[in-house]
């Protein structure tokens, strides 16, 4: 019964880490999405036009 028991959670325990991996790499591409989408007005807002 214990060995079942552990052996059912390592398994759950490699999913959860799987899922939490993923998770950070979503996570990672929405933050590098908004930063992208932030930067361009702000250096729109902070460059000096060419004359």
């Amino acid at each position: 019964m214990i060995d079942d028991f552990s052996s059912k959670w390592d398994d759950r325990r490699n999913e959860l880490t799987e899922q939490l991996t993923q998770m950070h790499a979503m996570g990672q591409s929405i933050a590098d999405g908004f930063e992208s989408v932030d930067s361009e007005p702000a250096r729109a807002l902070t460059e000096t036009p060419p004359s």
